[in-house]
């Protein structure tokens, strides 16, 4: 079974697209108002972040982590990493 690398320029199939957005709008609803999910979420936020310019849900998980998320404060390299890959 082969899987689609999504770092680069590589196209997406339209049917990856709608999957890759339905598991980031549930990921969302699980970092809703829980702070131990926003925590055990964090550290996959790198690997979340090339899919931001793919338009796959990605910003709006990345919303939900970030959201309240008082382990931020005192993370200034996820902070970091966090601003340079959404710009």
């Amino acid at each position: 079974m082969s899987y689609i690398k999504l770092i680069g320029n590589n196209p997406i199939t339209e049917i990856h697209r709608k999957i890759l957005f339905a598991i980031y709008q549930y990921l969302a609803l699980l970092c809703f108002n829980n702070l131990e999910a926003k925590q055990k979420l964090m550290g996959y936020v790198p690997l979340i972040l090339p899919h931001l310019k793919r338009r796959v849900g990605a910003a709006n998980f990345l919303y939900h982590v970030t959201l309240n998320n008082k382990m931020l404060i005192s993370n200034y390299g996820m902070v970091r990493q966090i601003i340079d890959g959404a710009l």
